[in-house]
């Protein structure tokens, strides 16, 4: 690929609310992100699959709840994926790790984002579930079932991840975490492009508005909370973020891209 810097800014959990649909879509049409992956389980995603048009879009597959006020359901309703109140876990536990009721649910998810009209560019999953205990199998098997390719990083935050993958379609994944200062945001993201290497990146964001709906589903200050989301919805259309993306000479890619250029392990 000799020394190109390929990036793809990508947006988890479209569908999640209405506040996160319209950050996530503004960014889009403003080039600000290239890509995102919608959650099937949640209330707003036919808002989110509606906006599709011609954007890079995938499947953000779910099997966990984590808010606690804001609570979504297995499509298939299976109960070893639900809690007491039939909500999904908020962890999945090791007695999930072998039941074929994750496989059903999944395939679901895909199924009816594709009745909604919206052709997936690529399969990634939520809080990173499926790149967890023995789990890589599922979402490649997944991928060849339905023929489209998913997430595997080889690094994440330029440090090995050490899974079980037999093969990776991205060389690394970048994110914020909690360790990053409020005040240290943007600048955070501007030395991540900053350190990019040749090969391909995936920035992972979380957008959103700090609107009083999005306070109420994920908190005001929690992690990946409204404000977080608020905070990475500036950093990525801002000038400085820009600038950087012009400066290191970054060339924007997205999924549908990717999957032509590497079809020997998206495929």
């Amino acid at each position: 690929m000799d020394d190109r810097k390929l990036l793809i800014i990508h947006a988890d959990d479209y569908g999640m609310c209405h506040s996160v649909n319209l950050a996530t879509r503004l960014a889009l049409e403003s080039r600000s992100i290239t890509s995102a992956s919608v959650m099937a389980p949640c209330a707003w995603l036919p808002e989110a699959v509606s906006a599709r048009e011609h954007h890079d879009i995938g499947i953000h597959l779910t099997l966990t709840s984590e808010c606690s006020l804001h609570k979504w359901r297995p499509l298939t309703l299976d109960a070893s994926l639900s809690d007491l109140h039939g909500y999904m876990l908020e962890e999945l536990s090791d007695a999930t790790d072998t039941c074929n009721a994750m496989r059903r649910e999944l395939c679901e998810q895909i199924s009816l984002v594709r009745r909604l009209g919206l052709e997936p560019t690529h399969l990634d999953s939520h809080q990173f579930s499926l790149l967890k205990k023995g789990r890589v199998s599922l979402m490649t098997e997944l991928s060849r079932c339905f023929n489209i390719p998913c997430l595997l990083p080889r690094f994440r935050n330029g440090r090995v991840w050490n899974y079980d993958s037999p093969r990776y379609t991205i060389d690394n994944v970048i994110y914020a975490d909690s360790s990053v200062l409020a005040d240290d945001w943007t600048a955070f993201y501007v030395n991540a492009i900053n350190e990019l290497t040749p090969g391909i990146h995936q920035l992972i964001v979380h957008l959103g508005f700090d609107t009083d709906e999005l306070r109420a589903v994920m908190g005001a200050d929690a992690p990946w909370g409204s404000r977080w989301r608020q905070r990475d919805f500036d950093a990525i259309t801002g000038n400085d973020f820009r600038n950087a993306l012009r400066l290191n000479d970054i060339e924007l890619t997205d999924w549908r891209s990717i999957a032509e250029f590497r079809r020997d392990v998206c495929s």
